[in-house]
């Protein structure tokens, strides 16, 4: 009742007082809103019949509040590899691990290529700290960090790379690019994909 919930395509957006009052806040969760009555149709249609679920507690459709029903199927901020969705908290988590926070910034961006055989790479670009520099050691250290914390975190991602290293015939990694702090290449090439960018 203290939020007013609505579509703006497919993602949900939120009102709500505060105080930093939100208008028409993209959570960028994806989901859709039904109304009581469309809820009962499509239960319906799948051999669910509400009133007789509601009897077993002892009460009736019209005993229910009328208030809709919010369905959320996921985030739309992700990005997808081989149609897993993989999502900037993910990542967020990984950088923050006290194992290589000192070594990044916590600025990141993720995306996919392919290659000519159609091939996807998983990228992330994380900016390192300043005087951090990008040894073999901390590409190391960084990449089985992400890797290991995505693989926790994501029980797709943890599915799709236990798939790829079968097929690879071993372990499988994302690409990690490590990029000097404040690197002008790093602004200039990601700054207007901001839904993939996150900062600490």
């Amino acid at each position: 009742m203290a939020k007013f919930v609505e579509n703006i395509g497919d993602e949900i957006a939120l009102t709500c007082s505060g105080s930093i009052p939100l208008v028409r806040y993209n959570i960028h969760d994806r989901g859709r809103i039904l109304y009581f009555e469309e809820l009962f149709k499509e239960t319906t249609s799948l051999g669910i019949n509400l009133e007789a679920e509601l009897k077993k507690y002892n009460t009736s459709v019209k005993e229910v509040f009328k208030l809709p029903f919010l369905a959320v199927y996921g985030r739309s901020d992700g990005v997808h590899f081989y149609a897993v969705n993989i999502y900037r908290e993910n990542v967020m988590n990984a950088l923050s691990n006290k194992s290589i926070n000192n070594l990044v910034t916590g600025k990141f961006i993720m995306g996919t290529t392919e290659d000519k055989k159609v091939n996807q790479e998983f990228y992330i670009k994380v900016e390192l700290k300043n005087g951090i520099v990008n040894n073999e050691s901390n590409q190391k250290l960084i990449t089985e960090n992400l890797h290991k914390t995505l693989k926790t975190l994501n029980s797709e991602y943890n599915e799709l790379s236990n798939f790829l290293s079968s097929k690879l015939n071993q372990e499988y990694r994302p690409k990690i690019i490590l990029v000097k702090n404040k690197e002008e290449d790093f602004k200039k090439e990601y700054s207007i994909k901001q839904n993939y960018i996150a900062n600490k």
